[in-house]
């Protein structure tokens, strides 16, 4: 039992002793390290402190290397062609120019003469009132612009040639201007905007003396106005 214990004894002291030199020598290690790096930082400080005198004695001045930044990524954006075709059309459409608008049509009710025409006067027959054929061609067009410019109003004068007495001719002068006015109250003309005068033989167009002459007198002649 003492051998044992013993032998115990001796194992534990070389085991401390063992565990003494192993710690000894990390901690050798660990100075030695150390004194190897704070021999470098030295060195470094030393060859620093030296360029930096050897750059104050030239007057040259010394930039510390500042730590390269990362390049800026560049992001290429291409153009979706569907995004760019609304501007495309947008663009187009503004350059084009705008369609022309179409005047607006004047309306049936407004007159759209400046100045009254001048009509030519219908033929009678000796000592007759009923209209003509060529008589009636004439007021159709009368009345047909007539229709279209109703602000215009029409005086029918009644004519006859020099035979006859004065009272005579007044009373079928008139008949004549009547014999027209209602065939253009037939076409549609209102009678208000028609008025009717005779001046039976007082107003010959052609002062002769023939037959020549006494059918051009016998007539209806037309002027047509703006009321005033």
């Amino acid at each position: 039992m003492n051998e044992n214990r013993t032998r115990m004894r001796v194992l534990a002291c070389l085991l401390c002793l063992a565990m003494m030199v192993v710690l000894g020598c990390a901690t050798t290690s660990s100075q030695r390290k150390e004194a190897l790096v704070e021999g470098e930082q030295a060195v470094a400080a030393e060859q620093t402190g030296a360029v930096v005198e050897t750059a104050e004695q030239t007057g040259a001045v010394v930039e510390t290397a500042k730590p390269e930044e990362p390049e800026p990524l560049i992001e290429e954006t291409v153009a979706k062609p569907e995004a760019a075709a609304p501007q495309l059309a947008a663009t187009e459409a503004a350059a084009e120019p705008a369609p022309p608008v179409p005047a607006a049509k004047p309306a049936a009710t407004v007159s759209v003469a400046s100045e009254a025409p001048s009509w030519e006067n219908i033929p009678f027959d000796y000592d007759k009132f009923n209209l003509k054929p060529e008589a009636r061609v004439l007021l159709d067009k009368l009345g047909e612009w007539l229709l279209r410019n109703k602000d215009y109003t029409v005086v029918i004068e009644g004519h006859c040639d020099e035979r006859g007495t004065t009272e005579y001719n007044l009373a079928l002068g008139e008949r004549r201007a009547m014999e027209a006015k209602a065939y253009l109250t037939g076409l549609g003309v209102e009678a208000g905007r028609i008025k009717t005068i005779s001046y039976g033989k007082e107003m010959p167009l052609d002062p002769g003396h023939d037959e020549e002459a006494w059918a051009k007198n016998r007539r209806d002649q037309f002027l047509v106005q703006l009321p005033r």
